[in-house]
């Protein structure tokens, strides 16, 4: 994330623009009463003198990933619920950490499902979301985007852009900035990152377009390592 893989283009909309987006979906979801009003604080963001490498970047801003996407943690269950009340096979799929693979693959048929009857009590995370796992040695390693809505554990994390190209925010939470911005945010006897220390973790603001080319870019990129 140094705005050297793919070309910048000043025919991108603004960061602005994004910005505007990202607040009005939050407004949205507010009015929804799916996000609480201290949520709606105004985005603050930083550029040129920011001491990060994203704000020394032509046209990206830097902000912070409680800002500008939408994380929260999951739900536990314990092995008496899972027996007696999540093993009938029908429901939505839970997913736990041990379901998320450090190569990014998520096992959905674990035989764990949430019936209807009790989704009040559960998170659900949707479509082209991110799992991210919080907690204990997997911390950081095990992330995961979901190609379907699931129940997940407390140790997951969600996150997902309020406005934005998800596939960009799952490359950059693998990249070496945030993995060193996650591990100096460790702490505990078994070592994890609180939801209030990710939150406060730096992110660029990119133009979507932008995004679209660097998320594509990294892919081919992989897709040429695998061949080796």
């Amino acid at each position: 994330m140094q705005g050297k893989l793919v070309a910048q283009s000043p025919d991108d909309e603004p960061v602005e623009v994004l910005l505007e987006k990202i607040k009005a979906e939050k407004q949205k979801l507010y009015e929804e009463g799916k996000l609480k009003k201290k949520d709606l604080a105004e985005i603050v963001v930083t550029k040129g003198d920011d001491n990060s490498p994203y704000g020394k970047i032509l046209s990206w801003k830097t902000s912070t990933l409680n800002r500008v996407t939408n994380l929260y943690t999951g739900n536990s269950i314990n092995a008496t619920q899972k027996q007696y009340y999540f093993s009938s096979g029908v429901g939505i799929n839970y997913i736990a950490t041990k379901d998320v693979d450090f190569n990014g693959n998520i096992t959905y048929d674990n035989g764990i499902k949430i019936p209807d009857t009790y989704l009040d009590g559960f998170k659900i995370s949707q479509p082209q979301s991110i799992l991210l796992c919080l907690e204990g040695g997997s911390a950081g390693r095990k992330i995961g985007m979901l190609d379907q809505a699931v129940c997940f554990g407390n140790k997951l994390c969600n996150l997902s852009f309020y406005s934005g190209n998800n596939k960009f925010l799952y490359y950059f939470l693998q990249s070496p900035q945030f993995l060193n911005d996650f591990q100096e945010n460790k702490s505990g006897i078994i070592g994890g990152v609180s939801l209030k220390n990710l939150g406060n973790i730096s992110i660029p603001l990119v133009p979507l377009a932008e995004q679209a080319r660097i998320s594509h870019r990294v892919e081919q990129l992989f897709e040429k390592v695998n061949q080796l």
